[in-house]
Order: C-alpha cells, then structure tokens, then sequence
C-alpha cells in the first residue's frame, strides 16, 4: 500500500540555497530523493527506495542505514546499497557495533554528520568496510524527538575528501528520512493492530457483536454466524433485538438501552449472566453473555460476548444424574477397598501360619536331633512340615490363579474328555480329609453323562475346591454329596453339603474375589477365600455356569456346575481360544501321577546320568543335587551362568537342570550361549528350566531359547526325577 506523503518544495530550495547553491542537476537528484522516502509507507520499502539515490546522489560506491538495536548501546546492520552485486548478504549477518565505537558509533554518539576522508587511519569495526576495501565515507545519524535512532553514511573505494556540503546534503536527507521512517513506523503499527483485531474477531470462538446505541449491529463474527445462523451482511445495521433476543424478552432490552445511555447504569454490564438467545429459525437456546460499552468522542459502542451453552446446560442436567450414580459407585469402591484390605491382612495370615510349623519343627530337627531318635517321632515332624508347606503351596497357587484370571491371562488346554475320571480323581484327593473329620461322601456318578469339550486339570481343579469347600464348612459327622448327571444337553455337577450353610445377604457375593462370610479374627476357618472365585472364572471359560444355593445359615449349601455337552460347544471358548481335537501331550511330560508315586518312583531310575544343575541360591542347589543323587545321578553344580558354562564344556553332562532368576546373567542366556556350541562342544545337551517364574509365557519364553521342558518350583522330587528320565528316554514304571 503506497501513499504520497505531502512534499515543500521551498523548504527543499531554501536548504540547497544554504548549502552553497547546487547545481540545478544536484537538487533534481535531491528532490527525487527526498519524494521517494516520503512516498513510501512500507518500512522495507522506504529503505529499499532511500538507498540507492543517496548513494549515487554523492557519487559513492556503497551506502548503508544502521538502525540502534533496542537496547540502545548498539547499531545494527539493516540495508546496505552497493555498485556491486550481491552485497545484500551482509545484511543477514546480524553485524553490531556499540555506540561511541568504529566510524557508525562515532557519528551516533556525536549527533552530527561525519566525514572520514581515509579510513586506514580511523577504528574500523564494520567488517563489510574492510572486506569491501571502503577507503572514505560520511555519514550522518538519524534523528527522532531529539534521539538518535540510526546512523545512515556513504562511503567511496579510494581515498576521498568528501566537501562539507555532502555533509549537510546528507544530514539534511537523513532528516527528512527519519521524518518519513517514523510515519512509517506508525503506518505498521495501524496495519499491524487492524490485523491484530481483526484476527481475533475471525479466530474467536466465542461470538463477538458489536452495537451502537441505537441498538443496530455494527459487528458480527464469523462465530455469532455459525451460532445464530445469519451471515454477517444480512445483520449489519439492522437492529440486535429483532435478530437474536426472544420477542418476551425485548422490551426489557430496549429499557436497559435506554437507561443507560440518559444514567449511564446498567446492572448487567461487565457481567457474566446466562439468559435466553434465538437462531434465525426462532430456536431458543441457552447462552452466557458479557456485555462491554465503549465510550467513543459522540457515541458509545456496545460489545457483547456471547457463548452458547446448551451442552453446559445438558451437561449440567446429566452431573445431577451422575452425581447420584457417582456416589452410589463409591460406595461400592469403599467396599471393595475394605475387602482388599480384609483380604490381605488374610493373606498375610494364611501365609504366616503354615510358616510357623515349618520352621518350629525344622528347629527342633537341626537343635534337638536325639528328640526324634524313633523313627515315628521323626516321621510325625516330616509329615507336619510337607503337609504345611503343601498348604502354603497351594495357597500360593490360589494367588496365581488369581493374578493369571484379573490380567485375561489363564488359558486351557481343550480336549474331548469325559468328567467322571476327573470328579473321582478330586475324590480321591479329598477323601483324606473327609475320613478326619468324620464326613461322610456320598457320590452318585453317570458314567454315560456325556462328552464336554475342557480342561481336565482346571475342572477336576473345580471339582476339588467345591468338594474341599464342603468338607471344610461341614462339622464332624456330617455329609457330603456329590451328584454327577446329564440334564437336557447339559452335564450337570452338584456338591451338596448339610454344613454351616450360608446367609442369604451374602449369598450373591458367594463368588466374589476378595469376599468372604467371616473375615473377623475369630472366624472358625482359614483359607484365602479365593477359591469359589477361582470355580466361577474356570467354569466361564468352559462356557458353563455355577450357581449356589442355600436355605440359611446351618441348613447347608448346594453348588452346581453345569456345562455344555459336545454336541452344543461352539467352535471357540469364551476366551475366544480355538477349540481342536488336539490330543498331544501338554508342554510339561505327563506327571499326574506324580503324588502316587513320589514314594514309590526306583531310587535307581537316574542311575549312571551326569547331571549338571546351575543354581544361584546355595540350599535350593543342595537340595537339587542331593535328591539327583538320591535317584542314582551323579551330579555337579554352578552357582552363575558362567561357571555352569564352563562346566558344561568340561563336564560334558547328559542333561542340564538350570534356574532362570539368576544375578547378572539369566537362564534364557545360558540356555542361548549351550546353543550356539557345536554339537561336539554340547551345543544339543537337553535341557530343563527348573524355576519359580510360572506364567505361561515364562514357559512359552523358555522352550524358544532352547529349553526341552519347563518345571515349575517347588518341585516334588519324584517329579524332577521322573521329567529327567522321560527327557532321555528312560523308561518310567
């Protein structure tokens, strides 16, 4: 945008007349400088324009204009003119010289114009003067309100004598210049501050309406136009209250109007108040307004914000309704803290107790050893430590389960079974407990119930914690009833016991996790109360259900399973795991027998087999080693993985029994570093993973790198011993 800023001429004449007189050609020049910076308004432009006519006006070979940086202690490099091309890149090396120093900074700290007829013997700081071998020059600084704000000088490549008139021809245009610069300056500055508003007019999310006091529009943004649905040309000058207020409010808008322009009062001005709007279909919709006057020199100028809050309101509506939801929510939280908190100061308990056998009577055993000379005595302490660390066992088994089941992670190993077998297998299991306390089982089996596609461990793990929970709620005496029977395309199982029952207030949080009846310091029984939860989870992948039910307290309680005969399972779980006729082994070899056999399993069964076993913990490798040798093996051991590598080179063992949890180095790498040997190094030793680490993944993990089987701690003896012999081939009687 160019404006033609007005010009005196006899202004312009009458300096050239103190200056000597001219030449006429001389004050041509002059005059068309002086036009071409009053001309331009643009700042760039303005310095673009100046430049060039000065330099040339003077006949020198370079002209640059200094502008003081806003510190005001230094003078920066802006634009520079030159007889040579490509000089402009100086320009955008930020060249800085202090006032006061080098030739720019004496002329900004004289306040006068300057000549400097040979540079080699004045301070030279400006680089574009040394490099461009500028040998004279004259410079004058730019004045504004009595503040020099540049400096602006024209400089020869030989050594020159510029005349005291180029001093006042210079001076006199860097008046008028810094005259045009400042109009400059203040043109952006209008241009910029226009943009600024109307920037924030466009880019406002809320509506912006501006109103004079007559009440007609002066302003709409392009928000008011998407909230009221009018496009900014049709509203200009037409009155605001017929476009956006409801017709029942009006009249008490032009009151206000009215009020404040004879009382200059208005109680809703320079105020946030929800009221009424309308669209330009007649809708009437909530809003928050802010209205804002403006008194102007012969008017006054309204602005109102405006925010439509229909979702605030709705929101505001649905706050109420969650509010009550809310409440309602934490009050179960608070409930579900508490049974947690219950729940692990069960845990702590339950954990604690077994201890307390196992290492009261390992005492007595390693203090006392001559108390337990009979072989009876010393029996009746080994029966108390297996049994209470078999219940710590399972206890921790519970945990697991628990874990694998909150994190999606349990999974089956799905087959065509039938459930006989494995309700008679939970039987057996239990059936020792019974006979203590006098129970009495009575079971009446369907051997033809029907074929179910499941996990014959999980479910005879059902079948065991419905027939435990019985005998263990049921007094001395009492009975127990197991029923198993095809009902419609179903097979069903009930557990029913003439036991403490259960209340009916609790009865629907029976399979809850966390939750148990009695969770006083006085309660009657023990146990975690995980294992119902356990039931109802395992059951849901079967895509079967559990239910219990019970008169009361001491009138017994009935569990039953039902789940889906062949014929009606879909082709995927509920865990939506493929289902397949797959009948191979698990990963594990098949130990079910493990119990049976622990006392009868040949103590010659490892009998000749070199056995190295990479433990980091000393008792658990003593105990390894000690029960390898039991079964025949000779054994050697490594407390790290670096030493059990060297053996394994050395030793040559048959198979190789190592821990995964080791300091500095795991057993995954070990199990990597036997791999990548030779076959005649011992590159293909089997190997078992003998760890506490029992997810499946931790198992999965362990047959990638190289493992031939993955057992999980504790381990029965007879079970190590066992894996060992089915690895390498030998027989198992």
């Amino acid at each position: 945008m160019n404006e033609s800023w007005p010009t005196d001429s006899r202004f312009v004449q009458q300096e050239c007349d103190e200056t000597e007189q001219p030449l006429p050609e001389a004050f041509q020049r002059l005059q068309a400088v002086t036009d071409a910076a009053l001309s331009s308004v643009s700042l760039e432009e303005l310095q673009r324009n100046l430049l060039p006519l000065i330099r040339d006006l003077l006949s020198g070979d370079v002209a640059m204009l200094m502008l003081q940086t806003h510190d005001g202690g230094h003078l920066q490099l802006c634009c520079s003119s030159s007889v040579e091309s490509g000089f402009e890149q100086y320009e955008n090396r930020h060249i800085l010289i202090p006032v006061g120093e080098g030739v720019a900074g004496r002329i900004a700290a004289a306040r006068k114009p300057l000549t400097f007829p040979d540079l080699a013997q004045t301070q030279v700081i400006n680089p574009v003067l040394q490099e461009k071998n500028v040998h004279s020059l004259v410079g004058a600084p730019l004045m504004m309100a009595d503040q020099v704000v540049g400096v602006i000088y024209v400089g020869k490549s030989t050594v020159h004598h510029f005349p005291h008139e180029d001093e006042r021809i210079l001076q006199w245009m860097a008046n008028r210049f810094a005259l045009a610069f400042e109009r400059a300056q203040l043109y952006e500055a209008l241009r910029a501050e226009g943009q600024r508003k109307h920037a924030i007019l466009e880019a406002a999310l809320d509506c912006i309406i501006m109103m004079d006091g007559e009440g007609l529009i002066l302003e709409f943004n392009p928000a008011a136009e998407q909230t009221f649905g009018y496009r900014r040309e049709e509203v200009i000058g037409q009155p605001l209250a017929e476009c956006i207020i409801p017709p029942a409010l009006r009249q008490k808008h032009h009151e206000g109007l009215a009020k404040y322009l004879s009382t200059r009062q208005g109680p809703v001005l320079n105020k946030r108040i929800e009221i009424i709007g309308m669209k330009s279909d007649g809708t009437e919709f909530p809003v928050e307004l802010t209205i804002v006057p403006l008194h102007l020199a012969h008017e006054v100028v309204f602005t109102g914000y405006i925010r439509d809050i229909t979702e605030r309101k709705e929101n505001e509506a649905q706050r109420e309704y969650l509010l009550t939801q809310e409440q309602e929510a934490r009050a179960v939280a608070e409930s579900a803290n508490r049974a947690k908190d219950e729940f692990l100061a069960i845990v702590s308990h339950e954990l604690r107790t077994p201890l307390t056998p196992i290492i009261g009577w390992t005492s007595l055993l390693q203090s006392n050893p001559q108390q337990f000379s009979s072989p009876e005595s010393l029996q009746q302490a080994v029966g108390v430590i297996e049994r209470n660390a078999r219940s710590q066992a399972q206890l921790i088994s519970d945990l697991l389960d628990v874990s694998r089941i909150v994190t999606g992670k349990l999974s089956l190993d799905v087959r065509s079974i039938e459930l006989h077998p494995v309700i008679e297998a939970a039987l057996e299991t239990v059936q020792p407990a019974a006979d203590a306390k006098g129970i009495k089982l009575r079971t009446f089996l369907d051997h033809n119930a029907g074929i179910i596609k499941g996990d014959s461990d999980r479910l005879q793990q059902v079948a065991w914690n419905l027939l435990s929970n019985s005998i263990k709620f049921t007094p001395k005496g009492g009975r127990v009833e197991v029923i198993l029977e095809r009902v419609d395309s179903s097979v069903e199982l009930t557990v029913r016991d003439n036991g403490e029952g259960i209340d009916p207030e609790f009865l629907p949080h029976i399979f809850d996790r966390f939750l148990q009846a009695d969770t006083s310091n006085t309660r009657q029984h023990g146990g975690l109360g995980l294992g119902l939860s356990i039931v109802r989870h395992l059951v849901d992948l079967h895509g079967g259900e559990v239910t219990a039910e019970s008169a009361g307290l001491g009138r017994g309680v009935s569990f039953r399973v039902r789940l889906p005969l062949l014929a009606m399972v879909h082709e995927t779980t509920p865990m939506g795991q493929p289902i397949t006729d797959d009948e191979t082994t698990p990963i594990n070899a098949d130990v079910s027998f493990i119990h049976e056999a622990n006392h009868g399993t040949p103590r010659n069964l490892l009998d000749g087999l070199r056995v190295l076993v990479v433990e980091d913990e000393a008792d658990a490798r003593d105990l390894i080693v000690t029960v390898l040798q039991g079964y025949g093996a000779q054994a050697e051991a490594a407390s790290s993985v670096e030493e059990g590598f060297q053996k394994l080179k050395q030793w040559r063992p048959d198979i190789l029994v190592s821990d995964i949890g080791m300091p500095h180095e795991d057993g995954y790498s070990l199990m990597r570093r036997v791999r990548a040997l030779s076959l005649w190094e011992g590159g293909k030793t089997p190997a078992i993973a003998l760890t506490a680490y029992a997810r499946m993944e931790d198992r999965f993990k362990a047959l990638s790198c190289g493992f031939q089987n993955h057992v999980v701690k504790p381990v029965e003896p007879a079970e190590l011993a066992i894996t060992i012999a089915s690895i390498l081939g030998r027989a198992v009687t």
